[in-house]
């Protein structure tokens, strides 16, 4: 397949731009608008072993027998990431946490032995960052079996070179007769070609990654982002997103909410600007030395608080205009009271009289009679929103923590000029996690003594700071609104830079002028939002129509498990079948059932990778697959039918009847967050 191969010289570039021109079209006419390369093709004895660039050269050794060295090094032992056991394939959720005891304790019956590491078998994807000559290609796709092949360069140039010493044909067949897809993409920085990699990785489907190859071919600064990026991304593809627990009670929560209180509603477009500055503040440990020149300059800008920056305010005599909540965990209704035992003073009445709430509908439904005012929005991707918020627009990018809520709430509110405290992303010392001012000092319930970060990212005002998974996703989404919404944004935490917000000192903050008419904003909020008045909101829905899509999904999960038991590549068509699933979802009969169902549906299915992957012997694997199958089908069978219950009630309740048991918030389970 590389210069070596059957077709050599112009006959093999004239069948490779054929190939070009029917397989990969844009790179095609990309590569054939370059008539006056830079660099050029270093060949020795007829054989191309290096790229002269104009000012040096790639390789600057034989870059065929590199290549081939370092292929075969590759293999013999690749880079590889898979499912690892962890508590994200359970996490909160006893659903989840019964899928995984089952077949670990399948496994142990049948005396399965349970690989460490990367699968067994053919894997998701070769990744190969770098093209250069190509001379690799050749024996990492004959030898590594995979799915599909997705190689990514940025130099244009070095894609025509590689149309004289890569027989694409010749690839393109072997793939094809292997059943493995053959990708090719070109862009010069790593962000374009992140999209293109998520591209490929959302239509294989995340529960096709597990033990995917990753292999790098030459160093250059925007193949090493990528290749970093796309690394550390797969942890988050792998973790279960989305529990059934979690799910049933954003139904309950959001049910409850709307017919038991008023409301205004807040859409998720965005809002002519209101031309006032909004302190955006959240409970990382640096609010703490902001926090006097957050007081100093109160009356200049509007505040937002979230969480447990509430608690923080407050310790300081500042009473937030706005306090947002994202959660809809039993434990908000804890912190709250933690937080009016302590400044009792302030609100003898045991109310936060004075702040206005703005929360997602989802919110436990306890929390909605502490505020004096309501607004709720519907966020993206959850259950709630999926079935009841029709012609709303949904709020977007408001997780994964509530300092993006914060921030993409003011912003769609209208306030587009934030400054940004205790959004850190992180610490400095693992002891110093939150402001001192916080629940998770002041409170022998949610005390934590101390956090450990396994990411480091730069600090805003130079250093580094440590950060987890899930903080790092905060910041990364954080950088995403404040250029995505064109926000004039500065950003006074002592945590980690965010991009496009300027960093700033909290001290050379300064105001002229009068303080603003705080009234006049208030006004303003108001009428954009949309008043509900309560129990007037859910009538409008066909509830048994809901119910149908429950008896529809079930019925196709049945299938799937009825027809995996009947193929010889059992568990790989059972995931195929399952992203099927998903990909048809657009227009689908059963659209509302599946934003339900989806989470564990998936997430039960990643912890069967974990193991189903990685056990050898063809007969115990067997045996452990059909206890899969069999949990697997039960677990669905109890979720949809709970779920038919959760909507037959609220419909009854709607038309009159009684409230359901779930519609006071209270904990169901001691120890659960629900």
């Amino acid at each position: 397949m590389t210069g070596g191969a059957a077709a050599t010289g112009d006959d093999l570039r004239r069948r490779n731009l054929d190939l070009f021109r029917e397989r990969f079209p844009e790179l095609h006419a990309r590569v054939a608008a370059i008539t006056q390369p830079v660099s050029r093709i270093i060949e020795e004895d007829g054989v191309a072993v290096d790229i002269d660039l104009g000012c040096g050269r790639l390789y600057k050794e034989d870059g065929r027998a590199l290549s081939l060295r370092q292929a075969e090094d590759f293999i013999e032992t690749p880079r590889r990431v898979g499912y690892q056991v962890s508590n994200a394939m359970s996490g909160d959720s006893p659903v989840s946490q019964r899928m995984f005891l089952r077949i670990l304790n399948s496994v142990r019956e049948h005396g399965a032995e349970v690989l460490t590491g990367a699968p067994v078998g053919r894997a998701g994807f070769l990744f190969v960052f770098g093209l250069g000559l190509g001379h690799h290609l050749d024996p990492l796709v004959r030898s590594l079996e995979v799915d599909w092949v997705v190689v990514v360069e940025t130099i244009d140039e070095f894609v025509l070179h590689s149309l004289s010493t890569v027989d694409w044909t010749a690839l393109a067949e072997y793939c094809d007769a292997h059943d493995t897809k053959l990708s090719l993409f070109c862009e010069e920085t790593p962000a374009l070609m992140n999209e293109r990699v998520s591209e490929v990785i959302s239509e294989q489907g995340e529960l096709g990654i597990d033990g995917s190859f990753y292999y790098r071919h030459y160093p250059s600064w925007p193949l090493n982002r990528m290749f970093e990026d796309v690394v550390n991304n797969v942890p988050m593809r792998m973790i279960q997103r989305g529990y059934y627990e979690d799910e049933r009670k954003m139904l309950w929560n959001a049910v409850s909410n709307l017919q038991k209180y008023d409301c205004r509603m807040l859409s998720g477009a965005f809002q002519f600007p209101i031309l006032v500055p909004a302190f955006l503040v959240t409970s990382g440990p640096s609010v703490d030395y902001d926090i006097e020149y957050i007081r100093k300059w109160r009356d200049h800008a509007i505040i937002f608080s979230g969480g447990s920056s509430l608690q923080v305010l407050l310790a300081h005599g500042i009473i937030p205009d706005y306090h947002v909540e994202l959660e809809n965990v039993v434990q908000v209704w804890d912190f709250l009271q933690h937080i009016l035992a302590l400044n009792a003073d302030k609100f003898p009445d045991g109310r936060f009289t004075g702040i206005k709430l703005i929360a997602s509908v989802t919110l436990n439904p306890r929390v909605t009679p502490l505020f004096d005012e309501t607004y709720y929005f519907f966020r993206d991707s959850v259950s709630s929103s999926i079935c009841f918020a029709d012609q709303i627009p949904l709020m977007s990018a408001i997780g994964p923590n509530v300092a993006n809520t914060i921030m993409a709430v003011a912003a769609r509110i209208g306030f587009r000029h934030v400054y940004m405290f205790g959004m850190d992303c992180g610490w400095r010392d693992g002891e110093s996690h939150h402001s001192k001012d916080t629940a998770y000092y002041t409170s022998k319930e949610f005390k934590t003594a101390k956090v450990e970060g396994d990411y480091t990212f730069p600090g805003n005002f130079g250093g580094t700071i440590q950060s987890t998974m899930i903080l790092g996703w905060t910041r990364d989404m954080l950088e995403a609104k404040v250029n995505t919404f064109r926000l004039r944004a500065y950003n006074c935490s002592d945590g980690a830079l965010i991009k496009g917000a300027v960093p700033k000192l909290s001290e050379t903050i300064e105001f002229t002028g009068p303080p603003l008419d705080r009234e006049a904003v208030f006004k303003r909020v108001r009428e954009d939002a949309t008043w509900m008045e309560r129990g007037s909101y859910l009538s409008r829905f066909d509830f048994d129509a809901f119910i149908a899509e429950i008896d529809t999904y079930e019925a196709m999960i049945n299938d799937i498990c009825d027809q995996a038991l009947l193929e010889a590549d059992e568990f790989r068509w059972m995931l195929r079948r399952l992203t099927e699933i998903h990909h048809n979802l657009g227009g689908s009969d059963y659209v509302r059932a599946y934003s339900v169902l989806q989470g564990p549906s998936f997430g039960m299915a990643k912890s069967g990778c974990v193991f189903l992957n990685r056990i050898e012997d063809p007969v115990k694997r067997r045996k452990v697959f059909e206890d899969f199958v069999a949990e697997y089908r039960a677990i669905h069978q109890d979720m949809a039918q709970e779920t038919r219950e959760i909507f037959s009630a609220a419909r009854d309740w709607i038309k009159g009847g009684s409230e359901p048991a779930w519609a006071a918030g209270l904990p169901t389970m001691p120890g659960y967050t629900f």
